[in-house]
């Protein structure tokens, strides 16, 4: 079981009309809807990303999952690198807070 936290970046986003700052559910949100333009997502990995999209919904201070649950966030935000579309230590930081849990 791992607890990723729900930290609130310095990073301005439109949530709900509204301006507001991205946090760290953003950025796994990002992860998992990023495929590879070559193959798309198989069926079986739609369901595997949906699981975890389910979990980020209730915008929570913090979320535990299981292991297995937490070693596909990992692959997912591993399979973005070289995808960001901007340099951002806050980018750096959140790949980096992933990767220490």
């Amino acid at each position: 079981m791992k607890t990723i936290v729900n930290k609130e970046t310095t990073l301005p986003v439109e949530r709900d009309g509204k301006d507001s700052k991205m946090k760290y559910f953003d950025f796994i949100r990002v992860c998992v809807n990023k495929n590879d333009p070559q193959k798309g997502f198989t069926v079986e990995d739609m369901k595997k990303r949906f699981d975890i999209i389910d979990l980020l919904e209730d915008d929570k201070a913090e979320l535990d999952v299981e292991d297995a649950v937490f070693e596909n966030i990992k692959k997912y935000v591993k399979e973005m690198d070289g995808s960001w579309g901007t340099i951002n230590k806050t980018i750096i930081e959140f790949v980096d807070y992933i990767n220490s849990l």
